[in-house]
């Protein structure tokens, strides 16, 4: 896996068996991460 990060700032991650880039923030939804707070949350405990 790679995370990589734009000039906008987007991060976006990239498996060596796909072809395409993932947003980093759709990833973590489609793990079970439905909101953005939940998933900042992951990182950080105090949320």
């Amino acid at each position: 896996m790679r995370i990589q990060r734009n000039p906008d700032g987007l991060l976006s991650v990239s498996f060596p068996a796909s072809p395409r880039k993932l947003r980093l923030f759709t990833l973590f939804k489609a793990l079970g991460l439905e909101q953005d707070k939940e998933i900042i949350g992951a990182f950080d405990e105090r949320l």
